[in-house]
């Protein structure tokens, strides 16, 4: 009983981001992409293909590699995927947005990065394992921000850059609709109103 919901090639995800949704959304996208190339197959051949697939977002966010597994698995994806934020857009679930080719947000939606939580006991070598393993999930998580987004683009050098997006990351402060499109994180190429 997740809150993921499929209607032709809409989907709404209005859950948290674990192994469980992880693979909802995975099959419903997977048998979404089957009829979409079925039913679209003139459209790709002529290169005429103005409909995409579209998630529907309202998310907490949860689980980051969850997280990082959909964001690969949308990027690789043979049609194009919308994505429309509809509430919140946070954590893990910035992913979900930040892999699809089109996105938008309704005017009262929120978007939240920040850094990862975790936590650890035990010996002092695993200890030392699981703060590595963090640095490395945050340094990926920093990577694909500045690779799909604006932030910091008015910093030409890269340390700099990423040293800004970092700032970011440590707090939990929600941007506005009007700020992610300041900030590059929209991507609004359609006619109108998605």
């Amino acid at each position: 009983d997740r809150n993921i919901r499929r209607y032709g090639t809409d989907i709404y995800f209005f859950d948290v981001i674990d192994d469980e949704t992880q693979l909802i959304l995975q099959q419903m996208l997977k048998q979404c992409v089957a009829e979409f190339l079925g039913d679209h197959i003139q459209d790709i051949l002529q290169q005429t293909l103005d409909d995409t697939i579209t998630i529907h977002l309202n998310s907490p966010g949860g689980y980051a590699y969850c997280g990082l597994a959909l964001y690969d698995f949308i990027k690789k994806l043979q049609v194009p995927v919308c994505c429309i934020v509809e509430g919140s857009c946070a954590s893990a679930a910035t992913l979900i947005l930040l892999a699809c080719a089109e996105r938008h947000m309704s005017d009262n939606s929120v978007f939240l990065m920040h850094q990862c939580s975790w936590g650890a006991w035990g010996e002092n070598r695993y200890m030392q394992d699981e703060a590595e393993n963090s640095r490395k999930l945050m340094s990926r998580l920093r990577k694909i921000y500045m690779d799909e987004t604006d932030i910091g683009s008015e910093y030409k050098d890269a340390k700099q850059r990423e040293m800004f997006i970092q700032s970011i990351l440590e707090h939990d402060r929600y941007v506005s609709k009007e700020e992610c499109d300041q900030l590059g994180i929209l991507k609004c190429e359609c006619n109108g109103e998605p």
